[in-house]
């Protein structure tokens, strides 16, 4: 008869027992499940139907072609590379400047790996699935000598993607999803697309010192001043426009950091020529353009001495004609240092909306568009000689001190004296709303052809005599343009047009005191 000690012994063999076959159940089962992940995995790289299997060190020649164009107007495209000497050349011209990664990516890494997700074996007609070497046709040569041709054909909507043979194989293999995508978009119909891109010199902002742009009917020029000008009282910017204007303008400093940021981002899109004849200039439209975009800078030049020493460079982009397709300008780069001019032979493109952008810069958009900089507190010490219909008015401002007993002290403020009669603080409200209207009309336009001034006498003139040591006069007229302007003209300098209602009503407030 079994022990009490021996009742419980088996007692815990017997639950050791049930515990193993548990885990001995669970292990069999992960093992089982193992293997047939295994096996589902492999059973899904299976699945994968490879068109070619290549590495690229295998491909050293690659020739593609294709018809675009309508019936009547069909054009086949054609381009064909080659791998020699440690790189690909353009097989037309081993001077061709081929992009190497480019050719790498887009040309040679599409058929390496072609998939396809259905194979059809031994089609009894090839013809039905469309089939054709217009639609699109690539001789791949290996580096063995032999070659692999692969043909495809037009999209098929309803099978999804596309069908394509290969030389020595029977069977037909539909291609779909992301390599329909991507496929023929690779091989360009441009062969340019292929074509080392020219860049444009890496300047900022900070080192330019002058830049124009002529937009065939108007030229803009700014240039940098340090210093600034003696007669810009506002003094707020460095940079001055210099055309279309016939003295130097100020900028407001936040808005011409928008123009510079626009002549700063002008790149390339692509190639178009990188040996182009003067015949070929001509056909961009490059050759006597009058559209022009420049900028210039401080370069660094070593001499035959090894001495260092700078020097004023200028880039300048001739803007050609839009290419066929509408959408970029052909343009050409021409780079002068000191006297050695050196015209580039690329012709590139570059997108219609940068160049747009770049030759519609409007000098008024990035002024202070005010004819006279001269704030009426500058005044102060000096004098006004106001005409109006043809009278002469001498008005002067001055400070003086006026005692406040609520404070105990004094308070400063500006009468004036029109010829040489003290004004009241009524009469002197007139001056005020006569200067704030007067500084407040901003002109509207610019005077871009001379021929247009007007040589006539002014309907309105102030000359400022001014206690400023840099700057102690200057000569402001305005003269009836046509029914909508008059136009200004400063110390001389008739350039823009401003509101004669604008005008009209600043004098107003002045007329009103002259009764």
């Amino acid at each position: 008869m079994a022990t009490s000690y021996e009742k419980k012994r088996q007692k815990k063999m017997i639950m050791l027992s049930a515990v193993l076959g548990v885990l001995l159940i669970a292990m069999l089962g992960f093992l089982i499940i193992t293997k047939l992940s295994e096996e589902e995995q492999q059973t899904s790289a299976e699945e994968y139907i490879y068109v070619t299997n290549l590495k690229a060190a295998e491909v050293v020649g690659i020739e593609y072609s294709y018809v675009v164009g309508e019936e009547d107007e069909k054009e086949t495209i054609s381009n064909a590379f080659e791998f020699r000497d440690t790189k690909w050349y353009y097989t037309e011209d081993d001077k061709f400047p081929v992009a190497q990664s480019t050719v790498a990516t887009n040309l040679v890494e599409p058929i390496l790996k072609l998939r396809a997700g259905r194979k059809i074996e031994n089609p009894e007609n090839v013809e039905q699935y469309g089939i054709s070497k217009d639609v699109f046709n690539v001789i791949i040569t290996l580096s063995d000598g032999t070659k692999m041709e692969l043909t495809a054909g037009e999209y098929n909507e309803t099978m999804g993607g596309f069908y394509m043979k290969k030389s020595g194989d029977n069977a037909v293999y539909l291609i779909g999803g992301e390599v329909d995508e991507t496929f023929y978009e690779c091989y360009r119909e441009d062969v340019y697309e292929y074509a080392v891109m020219d860049t444009m010199p890496g300047v900022t902002s900070d080192v330019l010192e002058f830049i124009s742009i002529n937009n065939g009917l108007a030229r803009i020029e700014f240039v940098y001043k340090e210093d600034g000008v003696d007669y810009d009282f506002i003094n707020s910017s460095y940079w001055y426009f210099q055309a279309p204007f016939s003295r130097l303008m100020g900028t407001v400093d936040d808005k011409i950091e928008d123009a510079l940021d626009i002549v700063t981002s002008v790149a390339f899109y692509k190639l178009a020529d990188y040996d182009a004849t003067e015949e070929e200039l001509e056909k961009y439209g490059i050759t006597g353009t009058d559209k022009y975009y420049s900028m210039s800078y401080y370069v660094k030049v070593t001499d035959e001495d090894g001495k260092e020493s700078k020097q004023l460079c200028n880039y300048k982009l001739e803007i050609g004609d839009l290419d066929k397709s509408g959408d970029f300008y052909y343009v050409r780069p021409v780079t002068t240092i000191g006297e050695i001019v050196e015209k580039s032979n690329l012709v590139s493109c570059i997108p219609k909306v940068t160049i747009e952008e770049l030759l519609g810069l409007d000098a008024l958009d990035y002024v202070y568009r005010i004819a006279s900089y001269i704030p009426l507190n500058n005044v102060l010490g000096g004098h006004m000689d106001i005409t109006v219909n043809d009278k002469t008015y001498k008005l002067e401002m001055f400070e003086e001190s006026k005692p406040v007993e609520e404070i105990g002290g004094t308070q400063k403020y500006n009468s004036f004296e029109l010829n040489d009669k003290l004004l009241s603080k009524e009469e002197g409200e007139y001056i005020t709303k006569f200067y704030s209207a007067y500084m407040t009309s901003f002109f509207r336009q610019i005077i871009y052809d001379d021929s247009l001034i007007k040589e006539i006498d002014p309907v309105y003139t102030i000359k400022y005599t001014l206690v400023d040591q840099q700057f102690e006069s200057q000569l402001v007229q305005y003269t009836v343009y046509d029914d909508v302007f008059y136009q200004v003209t400063v110390d001389g300098c008739t350039d823009v047009l401003v509101s004669r209602e604008d005008i009209d009503a600043a004098f107003a407030n002045l007329n009103e005191l002259l009764k």
